[in-house]
């Protein structure tokens, strides 16, 4: 994602998605999964067809078979809905094997989700009571089998409650999930819910979790869990994660995961997709794994559709952020299109809009607005004189006065930069503030004169922004104004040009931010050497706990008290503007390499220092680097 050198991106913020947990992995299928288990080949046959014609051959997907052990086996292999077992299989070759009772501890001793029914023989109701203690939800008195359709009817309906309950139960513990997975930097909290999750629900020895981050296959954040410190811990390469298929581990990637010591008897491998179309091959977000030492059998079926719901959810909300990435790359994208554009025809421009965008920043955050807010007013600030690349740029940089003709083509760039924008709907919020960053608060502005107080917070916003970094850039016709001059004129246009409940909270969002900035120019000018701004907020705390004083807030005369009254009142959120300050690392190290090479050339004459500095730069906004001259300049006073 292309970054502007001024720090704003576009990427994915937290909070935007809300998702709800899946009760389902899938669509409700029509066909339950029903076993019947009994050692007499004529009533396997007979309960199949009574059911199949009592309840509609759609109803249930019939198996058999003919021992309790195998009744067992395929339990353990494969999604089973409802069984009907029989007591006694002393028909079967193996008479002195498991009896249904057998089968249903096993079930119990095993956590196998299914909903079972007991049959015995008349006089055995003692057994078919030990039957219900055992597990079993209803019995069947052979060989009438009385009441059949309606035991198998009322246990069905057992089961699917016994599903939806647990799903419910896991509702908590999804959404929880999704709010880890959705905060920035929540990755790994989520990843250990994940991993908590399948080590309680699945009873397993050994669980991990992989995931990427868009634009990188590999895995960027691996998460493992065990159940005790004898369990060997895989170890996990650069290997891309790139197989959509759900799988049991084989023999050779189990040895490569674990050196050739200790493996699993059974790993089970869910990938996390993200599905587009039909016909093109899913995309492997990550993956969750659970792994059994020495007691493969209990990943049965039941246990596997328990991580497959945590799986499904997990991929759900990794899908909305991939598809939420992509959406905001191809956003930034444009921005980054129509800002070079903007630049090719007009370089002063594309530096004039990189700066309104830091503005409008700062003062949203001093507004209180949400992390998304604050990025759309840079955006905006980005493209709010977009409509410039239709006029001639002699124009733009005219250094004499314009003629009426020239005032009315120039006065309609706010009007064609939101025509060139409407039909980008995912730019429609922005379009007040680009076509409307010229009119004033109590009207009369330009281009439909209607008072800006009737407008979106945003345009109001962009008013201020735009109006300041005007007043203190270099202009064809004339010199930068000094921020006091420029502050000055904002509070003495309040409440005709400009919002004034937006002066005293921008006012104090700039003094904050070039505070901050002055701070980190007097280290680079005491250590003689560039440095990250991110090294210069270790003690940002005790760098905002002295009082605003006058020059940093530009007050003085008369209305001195008043000003610093209201601008007192405004609680700025420091974190907000300390992240702004962090973003304009390349412009900020781009200012500092400027200095330190200027001051060696003219340490002791700061107009000669300033003027070398403007020359050494490719750019015509110099900002930064009047501020660290001004602070030079103090210096040596």
């Amino acid at each position: 994602m292309s970054v502007r050198w001024s720090g704003l991106q576009s990427d994915f913020m937290p909070g935007e998605i809300l998702v709800m947990p899946r009760l389902e992995t899938s669509a409700t299928t029509i066909k339950q999964q029903l076993l019947i288990a009994d050692d007499d080949p004529s009533i396997l046959e007979m309960l199949r067809q009574r059911i199949d014609l009592a309840c509609g051959e759609e109803a249930y997907e019939i198996a058999t078979c003919s021992s309790a052990e195998d009744a067992l086996t395929i339990l353990f292999e494969t999604p089973i809905d409802l069984l009907i077992t029989d007591y006694d299989f002393s028909l079967h070759e193996d008479g002195a094997g498991m009896n249904g009772l057998a089968l249903l501890r096993a079930i119990s001793e095993h956590r196998i989700v299914v909903t079972s029914v007991f049959m015995t023989g008349f006089g055995d109701e003692e057994v078919a009571k030990n039957a219900i203690l055992e597990g079993a939800s209803d019995y069947l008195m052979k060989p009438a089998l009385k009441g059949l359709i309606k035991v198998v009817e009322r246990c069905t309906d057992k089961h699917k409650e016994r599903l939806e309950a647990a799903a419910l139960r896991n509702a908590a513990l999804l959404l929880d999930i999704s709010a880890a997975l959705n905060i920035a930097g929540g990755e790994g909290r989520g990843a250990d819910l994940i991993l908590k999750a399948l080590l309680k629900e699945v009873d397993c020895d050994l669980a991990w979790v992989r995931l990427r981050t868009p634009g990188d296959n590999r895995a960027s954040l691996t998460r493992c869990l065990r159940s005790d410190d004898t369990i060997p811990v895989p170890h996990f390469d650069d290997a891309p994660l790139n197989q959509p298929q759900a799988r049991f581990a084989d023999d050779s990637e189990l040895k490569a995961l674990f050196n050739e010591r200790r493996c699993p008897d059974r790993t089970w491998v869910r990938p996390l997709l993200l599905r587009r179309d039909e016909g093109t091959e899913p995309e492997v977000l990550g993956e969750l794994v659970v792994a059994y030492f020495g007691r493969g059998h209990r990943l049965h079926p039941g246990r596997r559709r328990c991580v497959e719901v945590i799986a499904h959810h997990t991929e759900g909300v990794l899908a909305q952020r991939f598809l939420r990435h992509e959406l905001e790359r191809s956003f930034s994208e444009t921005i980054e299109v129509l800002v070079q554009a903007l630049e090719m025809h007009d370089e002063y421009t594309a530096g004039h809009s990189d700066w309104v965008g830091v503005y409008a920043r700062l003062g949203a955050v001093a507004l209180g607005w949400d992390p998304r807010a604050v990025a759309r007013a840079g955006h905006a600030g980005l493209l709010h004189d977009i409509g410039k690349v239709r006029l001639d740029s002699s124009m733009i940089n005219h250094p004499g006065k314009l003629s009426d003709e020239q005032v009315h083509h120039f006065r309609a760039h706010p009007v064609i930069g939101a025509e060139m924008l409407k039909p980008l709907r995912s730019m429609e919020d922005m379009l007040p503030a680009v076509c409307w960053h010229h009119e004033r608060f109590e009207g009369g502005g330009y281009p439909s004169g209607v008072a800006s107080s009737l407008l979106p917070p945003l345009a109001r916003l962009m008013c201020i922004a735009d109006a300041y970094d005007a007043m203190t850039s270099h202009r064809a016709y004339r010199r930068a104004m000094s921020f006091r001059d420029a502050m000055r004129e904002l509070r003495h246009c309040a409440g005709s040009q400009f919002d004034p409940a937006m002066v005293a909270p921008f006012s104090v969002a700039l003094a904050s931010f070039r505070r901050l900035v002055r701070h980190w120019a007097e280290a680079v000018i005491e250590q003689d050497q560039a440095l990250r701004p991110s090294d210069c907020v270790d003690s940002v705390e005790a760098l905002f706990q002295p009082a605003w004083s006058d020059t940093e807030l530009a007050i003085e005369g008369e209305e001195a008290a008043a000003i610093r009254q209201a601008c007192e009142e405004v609680v700025v959120p420091i974190a907000g503007i300390v992240t702004i300050f962090i973003s304009l690392e390349s412009g900020l190290n781009e200012a500092a390499e400027q200095f330190l090479t200027a001051r060696r050339a003219h340490p002791d004459d700061p107009q000669a220092l300033s003027a070398a500095m403007e020359e050494a730069s490719g750019r015509p906004d110099h900002r930064l680097q009047r501020l660290i001259t001004e602070l030079w300049a103090e210096r040596l006073r």
